[in-house]
Protein backbone atom coordinates (compact mmCIF):
# COMPACT_ATOMS: atom_id res chain seq x y z
CA UNK A 1 0.00 0.00 0.00
CA UNK A 2 3.09 2.43 0.62
CA UNK A 3 4.32 2.29 -2.76
CA UNK A 4 1.01 3.19 -4.37
CA UNK A 5 0.00 6.13 -1.70
CA UNK A 6 3.73 7.25 -2.60
CA UNK A 7 3.03 7.22 -6.30
CA UNK A 8 -0.36 8.90 -6.34
CA UNK A 9 1.16 11.69 -4.39
CA UNK A 10 4.44 12.01 -6.43
CA UNK A 11 1.73 12.33 -9.48
CA UNK A 12 -0.32 14.78 -7.36
CA UNK A 13 3.23 16.99 -6.72
CA UNK A 14 4.28 16.65 -10.84
CA UNK A 15 0.80 17.43 -11.76
CA UNK A 16 0.59 20.82 -9.62
CA UNK A 17 4.71 21.22 -11.01
CA UNK A 18 4.99 24.09 -13.79
CA UNK A 19 8.39 23.00 -15.25
CA UNK A 20 6.69 19.70 -15.45
CA UNK A 21 3.45 20.63 -16.98
CA UNK A 22 5.92 22.82 -19.63
CA UNK A 23 8.01 19.86 -19.88
CA UNK A 24 5.14 17.95 -21.47
CA UNK A 25 4.02 20.65 -23.18
CA UNK A 26 6.98 20.34 -25.23
CA UNK A 27 7.21 16.96 -25.52
CA UNK A 28 3.55 17.06 -27.00
CA UNK A 29 4.90 19.84 -29.60
CA UNK A 30 7.76 17.21 -30.50
CA UNK A 31 5.62 14.93 -31.17
CA UNK A 32 4.09 16.41 -33.22
CA UNK A 33 6.37 17.89 -35.37
CA UNK A 34 8.17 14.35 -35.38
CA UNK A 35 4.51 12.60 -36.93
CA UNK A 36 3.84 15.22 -39.48
CA UNK A 37 7.66 15.06 -41.01
CA UNK A 38 7.26 11.48 -40.94
CA UNK A 39 3.99 11.37 -43.17
CA UNK A 40 5.65 14.18 -45.43
CA UNK A 41 8.48 11.85 -45.80
CA UNK A 42 6.59 8.33 -46.49
CA UNK A 43 3.95 10.86 -48.98
CA UNK A 44 7.05 11.76 -50.57
CA UNK A 45 8.22 8.22 -51.23
CA UNK A 46 5.45 6.93 -52.15
CA UNK A 47 4.64 9.79 -54.77
CA UNK A 48 8.29 9.56 -56.47
CA UNK A 49 7.19 5.52 -56.85
CA UNK A 50 10.28 4.68 -54.87
CA UNK A 51 8.39 1.70 -52.78
CA UNK A 52 8.00 0.21 -56.34
CA UNK A 53 10.90 0.44 -58.11
CA UNK A 54 12.08 -0.96 -54.62
CA UNK A 55 10.14 -3.40 -54.94
CA UNK A 56 10.15 -4.50 -58.48
CA UNK A 57 13.36 -2.95 -60.12
CA UNK A 58 10.67 -0.91 -62.56
CA UNK A 59 12.32 2.16 -63.83
CA UNK A 60 15.82 0.84 -63.65
CA UNK A 61 17.07 0.58 -67.53
CA UNK A 62 17.41 -2.67 -68.47
CA UNK A 63 20.63 -3.47 -70.00
CA UNK A 64 21.73 -7.28 -69.76
CA UNK A 65 20.57 -8.26 -72.97
CA UNK A 66 22.03 -5.95 -75.15
CA UNK A 67 25.60 -5.21 -72.91
CA UNK A 68 25.32 -9.53 -73.36
CA UNK A 69 25.14 -9.75 -77.39
CA UNK A 70 27.99 -7.08 -77.14
CA UNK A 71 30.00 -8.88 -74.61
CA UNK A 72 29.92 -12.18 -76.98
CA UNK A 73 30.23 -9.80 -79.80
CA UNK A 74 33.81 -8.56 -77.70
CA UNK A 75 35.16 -11.87 -77.09
CA UNK A 76 34.56 -13.20 -80.60
CA UNK A 77 37.41 -10.14 -81.69
CA UNK A 78 39.81 -11.35 -79.38
CA UNK A 79 39.76 -14.93 -81.14
CA UNK A 80 41.23 -13.55 -84.17
CA UNK A 81 44.63 -12.95 -85.36
CA UNK A 82 44.11 -9.50 -86.15
CA UNK A 83 45.93 -7.11 -83.24
CA UNK A 84 43.57 -4.25 -84.49
CA UNK A 85 40.55 -6.20 -83.56
CA UNK A 86 42.22 -7.04 -79.61
CA UNK A 87 42.42 -3.11 -79.35
CA UNK A 88 39.01 -2.76 -80.46
CA UNK A 89 37.48 -5.03 -78.38
CA UNK A 90 39.36 -3.64 -75.00
CA UNK A 91 37.97 0.11 -76.41
CA UNK A 92 34.42 -1.77 -76.21
CA UNK A 93 34.49 -3.34 -72.97
CA UNK A 94 35.54 -0.87 -71.53
CA UNK A 95 32.77 1.83 -73.21
CA UNK A 96 30.30 -0.99 -72.13
CA UNK A 97 31.82 -0.64 -68.47
CA UNK A 98 31.82 3.42 -68.96
CA UNK A 99 27.49 3.12 -70.08
CA UNK A 100 27.20 0.97 -67.15
CA UNK A 101 28.67 2.94 -64.34
CA UNK A 102 26.81 5.98 -66.17
CA UNK A 103 23.48 4.17 -66.11
CA UNK A 104 24.29 3.58 -62.01
CA UNK A 105 25.20 6.52 -61.62
CA UNK A 106 28.50 7.62 -60.97
CA UNK A 107 29.56 10.75 -62.10
CA UNK A 108 32.10 11.34 -64.71
CA UNK A 109 32.37 11.82 -68.81
CA UNK A 110 35.36 9.24 -68.76
CA UNK A 111 35.80 5.76 -67.38
CA UNK A 112 38.52 7.17 -65.29
CA UNK A 113 36.56 9.69 -63.48
CA UNK A 114 33.75 7.36 -62.80
CA UNK A 115 36.33 4.88 -61.70
CA UNK A 116 38.43 7.62 -59.51
CA UNK A 117 34.31 8.57 -57.71
CA UNK A 118 34.51 5.09 -56.33
CA UNK A 119 35.38 3.23 -53.54
CA UNK A 120 36.87 -0.48 -53.63
CA UNK A 121 34.15 -1.69 -51.69
CA UNK A 122 31.64 -0.96 -54.95
CA UNK A 123 33.59 -2.71 -57.33
CA UNK A 124 35.28 -6.35 -56.85
CA UNK A 125 38.20 -5.77 -59.13
CA UNK A 126 38.71 -1.90 -58.86
CA UNK A 127 42.03 -1.77 -58.52
CA UNK A 128 42.54 -4.13 -61.31
CA UNK A 129 40.04 -2.58 -63.87
CA UNK A 130 41.93 1.04 -63.01
CA UNK A 131 45.04 -0.71 -64.62
CA UNK A 132 43.02 -2.14 -67.48
CA UNK A 133 41.95 1.83 -67.94
CA UNK A 134 45.45 2.65 -68.55
CA UNK A 135 46.09 -0.12 -70.76
CA UNK A 136 42.81 1.11 -73.02
CA UNK A 137 43.95 5.22 -72.65
CA UNK A 138 47.76 3.85 -73.91
CA UNK A 139 45.60 2.41 -76.89
CA UNK A 140 43.72 5.58 -77.68
CA UNK A 141 46.47 7.94 -77.15
CA UNK A 142 48.96 5.75 -78.76
CA UNK A 143 48.18 4.86 -82.10
CA UNK A 144 51.14 2.62 -82.64
CA UNK A 145 50.82 0.67 -79.41
CA UNK A 146 51.07 -2.55 -79.20
CA UNK A 147 49.81 -5.41 -76.96
CA UNK A 148 49.97 -9.17 -77.33
CA UNK A 149 46.82 -12.00 -77.82
CA UNK A 150 47.60 -13.03 -74.23
CA UNK A 151 47.48 -9.01 -72.97
CA UNK A 152 44.07 -8.26 -74.87
CA UNK A 153 42.72 -11.19 -73.49
CA UNK A 154 43.58 -10.30 -69.77
CA UNK A 155 42.56 -6.84 -70.21
CA UNK A 156 38.92 -7.65 -71.72
CA UNK A 157 38.22 -10.12 -68.39
CA UNK A 158 39.09 -7.63 -66.30
CA UNK A 159 36.72 -5.25 -67.86
CA UNK A 160 34.15 -8.44 -68.18
CA UNK A 161 35.05 -9.53 -64.30
CA UNK A 162 33.41 -5.94 -63.51
CA UNK A 163 30.37 -6.18 -65.97
CA UNK A 164 29.46 -9.25 -64.11
CA UNK A 165 30.03 -8.21 -60.47
CA UNK A 166 27.72 -5.13 -61.75
CA UNK A 167 25.33 -7.68 -63.38
CA UNK A 168 25.69 -6.44 -66.78
CA UNK A 169 26.79 -9.35 -68.77
CA UNK A 170 26.29 -13.27 -67.37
Amino acid sequence: MEILEFLEKMNDALERSFAFRAFKAVLAFYLVIMTITIVIAIHRLVKSGYFVTLQTGQGMPSTKGKMQMRWEETRERLEGQNPNEWKAAILEIAHMLNEVLGIIGYEGVLLGDKLDNMLPSQLDNLEEVKEANKVKNRIVNNEEFVISQEDAKKTVETFAKALRFLDAIS
